[in-house]
Parts: C-alpha cells; structure tokens; sequence
C-alpha cells in the first residue's frame, strides 16, 4: 500500500508543478506535459514490478499507437475554446470526440492487420 501511495503521490507532484509552472510560464507547462512523463513512469513501474522487457516493449508500442487519436483532442479543444464554447462544453466535446477517436482507431487496429500492434 506504501509503495501506491508513493506513486500516486509522485504523480500528483508532477501535474501539480505543471499547473503551477503553466500559470506563470506557459511554454514552460507545456513543455512539461508535453513531454512523455506518465509514459515513462508507467514503464518503469511496469519494469519494476514484472521485469518483463517484452511487456514493456508492448506498452510502448500501444502508447505509440494512441498518440494519433489522442491528437485530436488538443486540435478540438482549443478550436471550440476561440468558437466561444464555455471551457466546459469544449473540454467534453473535445473529450467526447477524443473517446470516439479512440473506439474507431482501437476497432481499426483489431480489424486491418497492417495497424495492429
């Protein structure tokens, strides 16, 4: 139980800093989340706790895959935002659409064998 809370606290450190930081420094934010913190945080847990370098590999493929669709969701959001959408309406529009890319890429992926992982 220690050792989740100890990640789960790591993790809110990390999305904390890069709220704080965003307010101040927006480049600096984005930066931050842009880069692949959770990614690399979860292959290493999953590193630590199996040892399985296969398992990794699989991870980082899926995540690779799932960039595509999860790109949509920072092309929707900021073009409903400037369309005068209230932040809430365009954050579950966005995250609707976003939902939606994921289902028909994941089908996609389990139908056309050049996409698969």
């Amino acid at each position: 139980m220690t050792i989740f809370l100890l990640r789960t606290l790591l993790v809110a450190v990390i999305l904390v800093t890069a709220a704080q930081l965003s307010q101040r420094l927006p480049q600096v934010g984005a930066l931050l989340i842009s880069l692949p913190v959770s990614s690399i945080i979860a292959l290493t847990l999953l590193y630590h706790d199996t040892g399985d370098v296969q398992q990794v590999a699989t991870l980082a493929t899926g995540i690779l895959w799932m960039i595509i669709p999860s790109t949509l969701f920072f092309i929707i959001l900021p073009w409903f935002l400037r369309k005068g959408f209230s932040y809430y309406a365009a954050l579950g529009l966005a995250c609707g659409l976003t939902a939606t890319a994921y289902a028909a890429f994941t089908w996609c992926q389990a139908t056309f064998p050049a996409i698969r992982r």
